[in-house]
C-alpha cells in the first residue's frame, strides 16, 4: 500500500486541483501497470501446447478445462484434447467426459505418469491439451509428492495454479509456495471472483510471485 500511495504522489505532483479524482485514476493506472496478464495460451504449428490445472480441491479446476476448452475449440477454432487426472472424486471424470462429448472434443482418463505420456502422444496431431488434475491439500506431503511423480521430466507441460479469489491472502501465499516447489508455475489463474468483494489478496500475491 506504501508503494502504491508513492507512486501516485509521483504522478499527481502539482496538481492539486480535482486531487481527489485524480489520484483515484493514477491509482487505477499504478494497479493495472503492476499487474501482468498472460493473455491467451499460445499454440503453436506442429506441436502441441499441453497445460496442466493444478490447485487445492473445490477451487474449479474441472469447470476451468472445461470454458477453456468450449474457448478454443469452438471460437478460436483449435483442435482441442482434454484428459482428466482426477480419479479422486467421484464421477469427476465422468464429468468432464460429458463435456468433452458435449462439445465433439477426444478425451481420456489417465491413472498414471505412464499413462499419461501415451495419451500425450497419442494427440501429437492436437494444438492444445487442456489436463484436469485432482485437487490436493497443500498440507499433505503426500498427494503433493504424488502429484510431482506423475508428470516425468521429459514432457513439456504448462503448469498453471488455480486458486479461489475467496481464499485467505496467508493461504493463497502458502499454496502457491507449496505448488511451485512441485511444479514450475506458468500462471496463477483465479477463480469465483463473483464471490468475494476484496481482491488484495490477490493483487499482493501476483506481484510478489
Amino acid at each position: 500500500a506504501s508503494s502504491l500511495i508513492e507512486k501516485v504522489r509521483e504522478q499527481a505532483k502539482g496538481q492539486e486541483e480535482g486531487m481527489s479524482l485524480k489520484a483515484t485514476e493514477a491509482l487505477k493506472q499504478v494497479l493495472m501497470e503492476a499487474i501482468s496478464t498472460a493473455g491467451p495460451l499460445k499454440t503453436e504449428e506442429g506441436e502441441p501446447k499441453v497445460v496442466a490445472l493444478i490447485g487445492p480441491t473445490g477451487v474449479g479446476k474441472t469447470t476451468t478445462v472445461a470454458n477453456l476448452s468450449a474457448h478454443y475449440a469452438l471460437l478460436k477454432k483449435r483442435k482441442v484434447a482434454l484428459v482428466s487426472m482426477d480419479t479422486y472424486r467421484v464421477a469427476a471424470a465422468e464429468q468432464l467426459k460429458t463435456y468433452a462429448r458435449l462439445i465433439g472434443l477426444p478425451s481420456q482418463v489417465v491413472l498414471s505418469g505412464k499413462d499419461l505420456k501415451g495419451v500425450l502422444s497419442s494427440y501429437r496431431d492436437k494444438d492444445l491439451v487442456l489436463i484436469d488434475t485432482a485437487g490436493r491439500s497443500q498440507n499433505a506431503e503426500e498427494q503433493m509428492e504424488e502429484l510431482k511423480n506423475f508428470f516425468s521430466t521429459d514432457l513439456t507441460v504448462d503448469f498453471q495454479l488455480v486458486v479461489s479469489a475467496t481464499t485467505k491472502e496467508r493461504d493463497l501465499w502458502d499454496v502457491h509456495q507449496r505448488f511451485t516447489a512441485v511444479s514450475p508455475i506458468s500462471g496463477l489463474i483465479f477463480t469465483k471472483l463473483d464471490e468475494s468483494r476484496t481482491f488484495g489478496g490477490i493483487f499482493n500475491q501476483v506481484v510478489t510471485s
